[in-house]
């Protein structure tokens, strides 16, 4: 999948490990915005700093994966607000 600049990214397990990693490096590129969600709010909030790029919509969600309501409900919230998800 190629990314544009209308692409919103939605990553899964950004507090840490790969999941961070994976959410640090799309900052990088030329993307409308950056979705990332964790269990660990805390650790979730430093990852959304180490993203910090001008003019790039990033938002965090507290969500657990093993959950199927919380998912749902993250993917709704996120369309609402940002309208797209690549």
């Amino acid at each position: 999948m190629s990314l544009t600049k209308e692409s919103v990214i939605v990553i899964t397990g950004a507090a840490s490990g790969i999941g961070r990693a994976l959410a640090v490096r799309p900052a990088q590129e030329t993307v409308a915005g950056i979705a990332i969600s964790d269990v660990n709010a805390e650790a979730l909030a430093e990852t959304a700093a180490l993203i910090d790029k001008a003019n790039l919509k990033v938002t965090t969600h507290r969500v657990n994966v093993a959950i199927e309501e919380s998912v749902l409900e993250s993917v709704l919230k996120r369309k609402r607000r940002l309208r797209r998800i690549a």
